[in-house]
């Protein structure tokens, strides 16, 4: 089955969602070719967001009936998820606040609300970004739950709802000591805005818009070397792109340079142009085919967060150890060095330095 006609299908399905194209003009594919589009959306936890438009697909399409109904299950199986995340995620927002934590949601229901329909959004864990010191926060947590791998960015912990919570002591990193730097610098700038911004609807303060145009940028850059993106993560900051106003985009441009993140966000530019045939004005700067081919090859082998990447172990397959899982980290990055040769030369040595503070600190988690 050819795979162009999959992929290619699959972003007509994203441009009906985001309102770019209609259903009546809907691709004709065979029963197998649609069952590889749904596989595919089900893959990159997409299949959610797509099922509207899915159920306004003609009888001419030629979407199996069984096939259809799978996406429905998916669709209905999301809403009763959001809905028990929603709520957790206020729960534990009301938490940290109700114990003297300034803090905001980032991710999950934050990334829905730009959503036509954010009930569809196939969210995960939940992402909180508390201030305060960071001994001071792990301590609060160790003393009243379980907790799980510790990293420089956050404690991972189940706080009795369900869900896995990751607690920010900062939003993200940059394997560059120099980059990393200047990029916590604009967090620790930035902070009270976010802290500040809340939402009477959701019941919880989500970032600024300004704020997201850099920070989701970051986290799929970061995904990139280190967990792999999905096309969520793409669909993600499409809705963003296209709400921000031009000022935030600005900022979003003098945000990039300052990171030395332009090469990546040229192919992402030409991922966005390729998958929603995105409408010029809202490019940060000029699409960059060749990085964006490397780019958008590296998303459909990866799936959601890396789990269909052979060279990862997000899906816990390996029993390996931490020197050949890193080592494979490492090698699949080698492909990316000129979206940015800075971050794949400091990689080794980012890694070196976290094993060592994290060991010291007593944050292994299972020798990780």
């Amino acid at each position: 089955m050819p795979t162009d006609l999959i992929y290619t299908s699959l972003f007509r399905l994203f441009r009906m969602s985001a309102g770019l194209e209609g259903t009546e003009e809907a691709m004709r594919l065979s029963a197998e070719e649609w069952k590889a589009v749904i596989r595919e959306a089900s893959k990159h936890k997409v299949l959610g967001a797509t099922h509207p438009v899915i159920a306004k697909l003609p009888e001419s399409s030629g979407i199996p009936f069984v096939t259809y109904l799978s996406s429905e299950k998916v669709a209905n199986l999301t809403k009763l998820f959001n809905e028990r995340h929603t709520k957790a995620t206020a729960e534990v927002y009301r938490f940290f606040s109700d114990n003297g934590f300034r803090c905001c949601i980032l991710k999950g229901v934050a990334s829905a609300s730009y959503y036509p329909q954010p009930e569809l959004r196939q969210n995960g864990d939940i992402d909180i970004w508390t201030s305060g010191d960071r001994n001071a926060i792990y301590s609060f947590l160790k003393e009243r739950f379980p907790l799980r791998k510790t990293t420089y960015v956050h404690t991972e912990a189940r706080i009795g709802n369900g869900f896995k919570v990751e607690v920010h002591y900062t939003p993200s990193w940059m394997f560059s000591p120099f980059a990393n730097r200047r990029l916590q610098k604009w967090f620790q700038a930035c902070a009270d805005d976010q802290f500040g911004n809340y939402n009477e609807a959701l019941g919880f303060a989500v970032p600024t818009d300004r704020f997201n145009g850099t920070y989701m940028l970051l986290h799929m850059f970061r995904h990139l070397f280190y967990e792999g993106i999905g096309l969520r993560h793409v669909m993600d900051y499409y809705f963003v792109l296209t709400k921000i106003s031009e000022a935030d985009r600005d900022d979003v441009r003098r945000n990039v340079s300052m990171l030395g993140l332009s090469r990546f966000a040229s192919a992402l530019m030409w991922v966005m142009e390729e998958v929603f045939d995105m409408d010029s004005r809202y490019f940060l700067c000029e699409p960059d085919k060749r990085r964006g081919r490397t780019l958008l090859e590296a998303i459909m082998v990866s799936g959601d967060f890396g789990r269909d990447d052979p060279l990862f172990d997000n899906n816990g397959s390996r029993q390996d150890g931490l020197l050949a899982h890193n080592l494979r980290k490492l090698w699949r990055s080698m492909k990316f060095f000129y979206i940015s040769p800075s971050e794949f030369i400091w990689m080794p040595f980012y890694m070196t330095w976290q094993y060592i503070w994290r060991r010291r600190k007593g944050y292994l988690y299972k020798g990780r």
